[in-house]
């Protein structure tokens, strides 16, 4: 699967508070829709996204960001600017929690799973789902779902082979923490196992750029195979960039990236050009 365009502004923004207060500074989620060679013929759009961190004001109360997320699909389902239900599936690359620690986003993933064929993602590193931070406790708290949640292992949906490596880089004690070395024996793992899209959290810097990111994460990524990664963690101005053996990163921290089949006779879009909407 490759990104060949992107639209250069978003079709819709969700206004968030970047905490719980009311009075809090404002920011907005954007949705951009980008357009692939090839999706599955179960599938007409697979909406990527991460780092949900804030609050949308519902009338005097406020509610977590990610699961804000689903009733926006649904309205935007309902002006026919995406497709239906089972026509939709989607990718999570972690931090899905509303305030700064360590949260069970388990209510993120199922308002998710609810309004769209599958679910399928990793954690990040403030992330959990259910009581513990493990990759048992997450599947036993989605058994009986469409979800797929993915710590260096793999999941075959619709087609799609998808890997997922959840959390990040670092020293420190915590969930999801692996030290460089675990993490790029993980990751050189996944990619041998001809995965179609992989999901992380933490992810690549880029060659030539400023992006913040892990120069050996981009080095066993380009030692292995072409493949989509869909990283959050941080933040990129412009969301898909490419590594020296034609590996695309798609960064979906705190935006929504729709990935489509381009309709026929569309005009064609420059992938590198997108400006998110989400700093204010």
């Amino acid at each position: 699967m490759r990104i060949t365009a992107i639209d250069a502004s978003p079709f819709h923004v969700l206004p968030y508070l970047v905490s719980q207060s009311l009075n809090a500074a404002r920011g907005e989620l954007p949705f951009f829709r980008a357009f692939v060679d090839e999706l599955p013929d179960t599938v007409d759009a697979i909406l990527a996204t991460g780092d949900l961190q804030g609050v949308v004001d519902a009338g005097g109360t406020t509610v977590a960001l990610g699961e804000a997320l689903p009733q926006a699909i649904e309205r935007l389902r309902s002006d026919g600017l995406l497709p239906a239900r089972e026509r939709t599936a989607a990718i999570v690359a972690g931090d899905l929690h509303a305030g700064a620690g360590e949260e069970d986003v388990l209510p993120v993933w199922l308002a998710i799973e609810r309004v769209c064929r599958w679910v399928a993602g990793v954690a990040g590193n403030h992330d959990r789902l259910g009581p513990v931070a493990t990759l048992e406790a997450a599947r036993r708290a989605l058994s009986g779902t469409s979800a797929y949640f993915l710590d260096g292992t793999t999941a075959t949906v619709d087609g799609v082979r998808i890997g997922g490596l959840c959390g990040i880089v670092g020293l420190n004690e915590g969930w999801w923490l692996r030290s460089e070395d675990a993490y790029n024996a993980a990751l050189g793992a996944l990619m041998t196992q001809a995965c179609d899209l992989l999901v992380l959290h933490d992810g690549p810097n880029v060659v030539g750029t400023k992006l913040p990111g892990w120069p050996s994460v981009r080095r066993t990524l380009e030692a292995g195979p072409r493949v989509l990664v869909i990283r959050g963690h941080d933040y990129w101005p412009g969301p898909v960039q490419e590594l020296a053996n034609r590996t695309q990163v798609l960064n979906v921290e705190g935006r929504v990236v729709v990935l489509q089949r381009r309709p026929s006779g569309a005009a064609g879009g420059d992938v590198t050009r997108c400006v998110s909407g989400r700093r204010k």
